[in-house]
């Protein structure tokens, strides 16, 4: 009967995990670009993060700046909610969504015109929101969307390499 428990508790405890439900606060203490930063949690661990779901300009791109300066006016030196992805990136960063107060920092990006939505790495009810988001943006000529055909950030780097 324990082993049965503790399998359950196991199989409960990293499907949470799996989902990226594991989160906690931070203190945002520098805003990289426009979809990296770095925080640091309640033990003073650093994480750089990459927030998950959107790309927003590169440093040097078009609308770069505007995008990190949009960033640092939502959560620069505020104490956001960070829940993490299971997998980190390519570069070691972690991957997660932010949060400030109930507000989906991630999704603000999008909706106010200053990333664009990663729809390779979103799905379900993620996917549907930050497509209605960038939806929102482009009709109303937000943030990057009110110059004519901006350049997408993967665009950018394929020909900036």
């Amino acid at each position: 009967m324990k082993i049965l428990l503790f399998t359950l508790l196991f199989i409960v405890v990293f499907a949470y995990h799996r989902q990226g439900i594991a989160s906690s606060i931070h203190k945002v203490i520098y805003i990289y670009d426009g979809d990296t930063i770095i925080t640091k949690d309640t033990s003073n661990r650093e994480y750089k993060i990459r927030l998950a779901g959107i790309d927003a300009p590169e440093d040097g791109q078009h609308y770069g700046d505007k995008s990190t300066d949009t960033l640092k006016s939502l959560i620069s030196n505020k104490m956001i909610k960070v829940v993490l992805e299971p997998k980190r990136d390519r570069y070691k960063r972690y991957v997660g969504r932010l949060y400030l107060n109930n507000l989906d920092i991630n999704k603000e990006m999008i909706k106010l015109g200053a990333a664009w939505h990663e729809k390779r790495y979103t799905k379900g009810k993620t996917y549907r929101s930050f497509l209605k988001s960038e939806y929102y943006a482009q009709k109303n000529r937000l943030g990057l969307w009110r110059y004519s055909e901006p350049m997408p950030p993967w665009v950018w780097r394929r020909l900036h390499k």
